[in-house]
């Protein structure tokens, strides 16, 4: 019931790729507290900071 409930309400909108269904007493929702952890930017990971990169349009060395 819950699988048919959430394809009529949210497949409506467009394409979607999947659908997961699970218990409610399964999610885990963390708190303002845990803010931190969750959600800060990892300055070891190069990759989450786009002013690392070169945007594609400019290109780059040994482009001809």
């Amino acid at each position: 019931m819950a699988l048919s409930h959430a394809r009529d309400l949210y497949t409506r909108r467009g394409e979607p790729l999947s659908l997961w269904v699970v218990r409610s007493d399964t999610v885990y929702a963390a708190s303002p507290g845990e803010r931190d952890p969750f959600f800060s930017n990892a300055p070891h990971k190069p990759y989450r900071y786009p002013e690392e990169f070169v945007p594609l349009s400019e290109g780059g060395e040994g482009d001809d």
